[in-house]
């Protein structure tokens, strides 16, 4: 129900169900075409191209909530580091800590801190890498469907014009003219494929190079050293004295 099928292909009543820009839209009617020319000749490998580039783009609002959220992480990592949103990031702590204390247990909570602040830029920068990855491979896919969707709707009306215009009676079109029109459909079709199958293996290529991008920034992060839980010193009360006191000492009797 809410489809229609030209040739055994199913053009859907929603064509845009992601809320896509005009030019992304998927051209159902012009893939129909094709795919029933294709058909019609035998070249049935034209289906199997087309469906290729209509699952290229997939859900591309996935992309975007997935890059997203790494690019979250990265601006929470660094106001945590050096407070960019209310001035109170790791590196103002330390200040504040040997500003205002001294002890075993301030030396403990600093040397933790330092820990944070050697460790914390580290992840942000595989963070960020990621993020790119994530994103210059998305506008590669964007790119490269755009280009592949133009391919469909250029030879359809190349396919339409051959066969007179008659979309709908294309079947029977092909069949004139003692089959010079078949002929000339199948060069039309494998011109198709030749351009198609360029932009697929582009993708394929960066998508393969990607992986292998990946495994190099998957690789820094696990080097990583995260630091244990903070020292029981940090949390001693009797090893904080106030630099500059101004009564006793804290986990002293007043």
């Amino acid at each position: 129900m809410g489809t229609k099928t030209r040739e055994g292909y199913p053009i859907p009543a929603d064509r845009n169900p992601y809320g896509l820009p005009a030019e992304m839209v998927f051209p159902y009617d012009q893939a129909a075409t094709l795919v029933t020319a294709a058909q019609r000749v035998h070249y049935t490998v034209v289906r199997e191209q087309i469906e290729l580039i209509r699952k290229m783009l997939g859900n591309p609002n996935d992309v975007s909530t997935v890059l997203g959220a790494w690019q979250t992480a990265i601006s929470e990592l660094t106001m945590s580091v050096d407070g960019s949103d209310d001035g109170n990031g790791l590196s103002t702590a330390r200040a504040s800590v040997n500003a205002r204390w001294n002890g075993s247990a301030k030396d403990a909570a600093v040397e933790y801190l330092d820990l944070l602040l050697d460790m914390t830029p580290k992840q942000r920068s595989v963070m960020k890498e990621i993020a790119d990855a994530i994103n210059n491979f998305s506008a590669l896919v964007t790119q490269n469907y755009a280009t592949a969707i133009a391919h469909i709707s250029k030879y359809a009306a190349i396919v339409a014009e051959l066969a007179g215009g008659l979309f709908e009676e294309l079947k029977e079109a092909i069949t004139l003219n003692g089959g010079s029109i078949e002929t000339k459909i199948l060069e039309a079709l494998g011109q198709f494929m030749e351009e198609t199958g360029k932009v697929i293996e582009s993708v394929i290529t960066y998508k393969n190079n990607l992986a292998g991008t990946m495994d190099g920034i998957i690789t820094r992060a696990g080097e990583i050293a995260v630091p244990a839980a903070i020292a029981p010193d940090a949390l001693d009360t009797t090893g904080w004295q106030p630099r500059n006191p101004t009564g006793p000492n804290r986990g002293t009797p007043s």
